[in-house]
């Protein structure tokens, strides 16, 4: 659901980034999970260099890996 997320926010531009001003808690809600699980989603996403988190900006490495990563969610 959080990749599903990121991409739909990005909106695939020409350097994909997000900017929000949601906490954990309420990203999760968003999406129906806990904060978390999306803190743990997102740490997973980070550590594999698909995404790079900045406190609530969100820079889009691997678009392709993370759309895999929304069809398998």
């Amino acid at each position: 659901r959080l990749a599903s997320w990121l991409l739909l926010q990005a909106d695939d531009a020409a350097e994909p980034s997000v900017d929000h001003d949601l906490t954990l808690a309420e990203l999760g809600g968003t999406l129906g999970a806990a904060g978390e699980s999306i803190c743990r989603a997102l740490g997973s996403l980070r550590r594999q260099g698909v995404v790079a988190v900045d406190d609530r900006h969100i820079d889009l490495l691997d678009v392709p890996a993370l759309r895999r990563a929304a069809r398998l969610g």
